[in-house]
């Protein structure tokens, strides 16, 4: 399926399956919300990458690099499946890890970067608690709120000064 990451109309092609699903809403909206010049040449940071949409997509309006982590190995599968099917395979890399993790097996993380995006799962624990258990990586706390705020303080290591 073909997946906008602009507002000129630009797409990308994505796969997913039944464990990793397609952009939110609120991922197209993030995408579209972030302004070229704050992305261009820049090395980029997807944390909770699913399918790759997010961080590719920065890629196709000019990122020089993508950083992606995942914690499901299926999603991690399928952004690198989908890295491929735009011919981002060189300028990306992904790794399963928990949120921001700096070191994950061989990949060093440890980089700083320039920007990090991200759409963590944001739906409260009680309304997952009778769902089937494939969402169950879209718990975001009691709140709903955990991850966000998880994401945003991790994310602090892996800026750059001026990112």
């Amino acid at each position: 399926m073909k997946v906008g990451v602009s507002n000129n109309g630009e797409t990308i092609e994505l796969e997913h399956g039944a464990d990793v699903f397609p952009p939110s809403v609120a991922s197209v909206i993030l995408l579209c919300s972030v302004n070229d010049a704050d992305i261009k040449d820049k090395n980029t940071a997807d944390i909770g990458c699913g399918t790759g949409y997010l961080g590719l997509g920065l890629l196709a309006r000019g990122a020089a690099r993508l950083y992606g982590t995942d914690i499901q190995n299926k999603a991690i599968e399928t952004a690198r499946k989908n890295a491929a099917l735009n011919n981002f395979e060189n300028r990306s890399t992904f790794a399963v890890s928990d949120l921001c993790e700096p070191k994950i097996d061989e990949v060093d993380f440890t980089f700083k970067t320039d920007v990090v995006i991200s759409n963590p799962p944001q739906t409260p624990n009680v309304l997952l608690a009778k769902a089937d258990s494939r969402f169950l990586g879209s718990a975001g706390g009691a709140l709903g709120n955990d991850k966000i705020l998880n994401v945003l303080e991790q994310s602090r290591r892996w800026l750059a000064a001026d990112g």
